[in-house]
């Protein structure tokens, strides 16, 4: 993962939970989610791997529905405070690139743009191994990341925000650059603290357009590629500021073309 990568929510995992559990980006996920298992036939319950599970209050809104759910987060803290809140479920520490958790999953999630903090074409390459290592046929992929097509510069974010929960208020200004050579969006957060207090953190994202993503998905056995740029999954132009993907793992490579297709370059 990117070792530049600093969030001040990430070091306060009960924070960030507060934040986003109750958020309506939050709630459309997580009704997202269920809507694509549904219609992808996997309900009744099937196992679940999310990796990026955060504090995993979207991995726990599908234990409810009673599917088999395991938890993969790269932040220890984030991992240590899901296990104290879903001790029925069952967590690890890992890097997208090379975690492996054992078996074979009927649904991977990675959700939250966590395939964005790897940047180099490799490192994204071994991000889809490790889907590809966690399917067997018929596995529904789900993940996200920022739309570029859609929306370049902006790319949806806040640049103002806010935080007024019970006992902790706090604001904060976000300013973006964007590397285009190396298709890396930079994110610079400042956030103005209880009693005068400030914090500083800083997020790099590889952006990935739609042609390339479905390159790398078809090189490691992922096929019914769909792209939406809306949680309600309906067909657009995908001009919005996120792209929300499927794709279904098709089985080994012999299967497929009786070669492997090698990954784009450097």
């Amino acid at each position: 993962m990117d070792p530049k990568l600093t969030n001040y929510l990430y070091r306060n995992p009960k924070l960030y939970d507060d934040v986003f559990r109750y958020a309506e980006t939050g709630d459309k996920l997580k009704e997202m989610c269920h809507a694509l298992l549904v219609r992808n036939g996997k309900e009744p319950p099937s196992s679940i791997l999310d990796i990026g599970c955060g504090t995993a209050f979207k991995l726990a809104h599908l234990r409810a529905k009673g599917y088999d759910c395991t938890g993969v987060d790269y932040q220890e803290a984030m991992v240590s405070y899901a296990r104290e809140q879903y001790p029925d479920m069952r967590f690890e520490v890992g890097d997208i690139r090379d975690v492996r958790v054992g078996g074979r999953f009927d649904v991977i999630t990675c959700l939250g743009w966590v395939i964005e903090n790897v940047h180099s074409c490799s490192d994204i390459a071994k991000a889809m191994a490790t889907f590809e290592a966690h399917a067997k046929p018929g596995t529904l992929l789900v993940f996200d990341t920022h739309n570029p097509i859609g929306d370049l510069h902006g790319l949806g974010s806040r640049k103002d925000f806010s935080i007024d929960l019970e006992g902790f208020k706090a604001t904060g200004q976000a300013s973006f650059t964007v590397d285009r050579r190396n298709q890396i969006l930079t994110r610079h957060r400042t956030w103005s603290l209880p009693e005068g207090a400030t914090e500083q953190d800083m997020a790099r994202y590889r952006l990935l357009f739609p042609m390339e993503l479905e390159r790398y998905l078809t090189s490691h056995g992922f096929r019914d590629i769909e792209m939406y740029d809306n949680t309600d999954m309906t067909p657009t132009e995908l001009e919005g500021s996120m792209l929300y993907v499927t794709a279904v793992y098709g089985g080994g490579n012999a299967q497929r073309t009786g070669r492997a297709v090698p990954p784009p370059k450097e």
